[in-house]
């Protein structure tokens, strides 16, 4: 079962993720180059936040169905909760967070560059 500790792990593996993505670009890539493809990263992570937030009005519904149907217990309810959980939180927390850390990055590229 997840518990609350191990969620602050999923932001900074993320944390981590950008940081490493951002240093692999800042070598390789002259600025222009780093800035797009930080805007790419950043468009990523948005259009991946939304997708997550659909799937956990999804499993919002299936937490409703079995409750309604009074099965919530049998098909490991909980379970399905906590899944439900850690998703709104990557989609809702994480994922902007992630984006927004993104966009400062490129935009203090930018500044840099002129």
């Amino acid at each position: 079962m997840t518990t609350h500790n191990q969620r602050p792990s999923i932001s900074i593996l993320y944390f981590l993720t950008i940081l490493f993505a951002v240093s692999l670009f800042a070598q390789d890539a002259p600025d222009l180059e780093v800035a797009e493809q930080l805007q790419s990263i950043e468009s990523a992570q948005t259009v991946d936040s939304r997708k997550l937030g659909k799937v956990a009005v999804e499993v919002e519904w299936l937490l409703a169905e079995l409750e309604s149907n009074s099965l919530f217990d049998e098909a490991g309810g909980e379970k399905v909760a906590v899944f439900g959980s850690v998703i709104t939180d990557v989609a809702e927390d994480n994922l902007p967070a992630a984006a927004q850390h993104l966009r400062n990055a490129r935009l203090e590229s930018d500044a840099y560059q002129q």
